[in-house]
């Protein structure tokens, strides 16, 4: 709150420093006022419209500037990539993803110094066939960087300079599993859905953070997109037994899990694994609606989400 209190001062101080001819040269005395807006972002997503302004103010300068540090450039994408959570479409409509894909498209650019820029992108245009995200595609960012960062986020180690949450990793697998030629693009790397499924049966006793359970139900609701497009599982005679064993055993265990939001990402993919299932109560409701026992609203708005509560869920894409 006293962050929140002083953010005009800071805004302000931003606008000052970057309305000067020699801006650059202020950057490692702003460096202390991005990271704390990075953490207000990551900690306070009601404050993400405040934080809007900057985005062009000085983001995208500090993120285009070659004389900016690598630290500060990548505070800027970070502070960007939490926006993302949050104001896609706002954050579509300023062409964020064009300076960050023209970084992580440039040679000899190091991971440090392109943080978490393919994360942006995807976040922002991965739900939906794009040239931004197949650019990525043709750099391999599924082997090259989704599937990196999820094994180091399960790991809890270092990825580019940061210890990448569970949350945002999973999050990237997510959304691309809305595109059924992105999905298709996730099942071609074997390593893909065995990360997956770790992801979801992930729980660090001694490290127990929100974000892990929110990477946990993104995990389940990609496998969910993956189940949509037919592009999983395979045929029982051709499963690894990774696979066998989590819908014989891991599924069914995480319906019951403690967490709401994963309970209903489980339900939501054993519905999608068992499309009959959906069928038949469809079918049922059409005839309790037709036979004046209950109204349709009140089945699709309550009764079928009290069954099957991802049946309620808004599509990210949506948004």
């Amino acid at each position: 709150k006293a962050v929140i209190n002083c953010f005009d001062s800071i805004f302000q101080l931003c606008q000052k420093v970057f309305a000067s001819t020699s801006w650059e040269e202020s950057i490692p005395a702003l460096e202390g006022a991005m990271i704390l807006l990075v953490n207000l972002a990551a900690t306070t997503p009601s404050c993400h419209p405040l934080l809007l302004p900057l985005v062009l103010d000085v983001c995208v300068p500090i993120i285009e500037h070659p004389k900016s540090t690598d630290y500060a450039r990548g505070n800027m994408i970070l502070l960007l990539a939490n926006l993302s959570m949050t104001q896609q479409q706002e954050l579509r409509d300023m062409r964020v993803a064009d300076p960050l894909l023209r970084l992580v498209l440039q040679d000899n650019v190091s991971g440090l110094r392109r943080s978490v820029a393919e994360s942006v992108i995807i976040f922002l245009h991965g739900h939906e066939k794009c040239s931004e995200v197949d650019r990525l595609m043709e750099v391999n960012v599924v082997g090259e960087y989704c599937v990196p960062i999820l094994e180091q986020s399960l790991e809890r180690k270092e990825f580019r300079g940061m210890f990448p949450f569970l949350m945002y990793s999973t999050r990237l697998f997510h959304i691309l599993a809305m595109c059924r030629e992105y999905a298709l693009t996730l099942i071609g790397d074997p390593r893909a859905v065995p990360l997956l499924i770790r992801a979801s049966l992930h729980e660090d006793v001694a490290v127990r953070v929100d974000c892990d359970t929110e990477g946990r139900r993104f995990a389940l609701q990609a496998l969910a997109c993956l189940v949509t497009h037919r592009a999983w599982p395979p045929a029982p005679g051709h499963r690894e037994t990774v696979v066998t064993e989590f819908l014989a055993r891991g599924l069914p265990g995480l319906q019951g899990d403690q967490h709401p939001g994963v309970r209903t990402a489980a339900a939501g993919l054993w519905v999608a694994l068992h499309p009959m299932v959906k069928r038949v109560l469809d079918t049922l409701g059409q005839q309790v609606v037709a036979d004046g026992r209950c109204l349709g609203c009140i089945w699709r708005g309550t009764i079928l989400p009290f069954v099957f509560p991802s049946l309620a869920e808004v599509p990210l894409g949506a948004t």
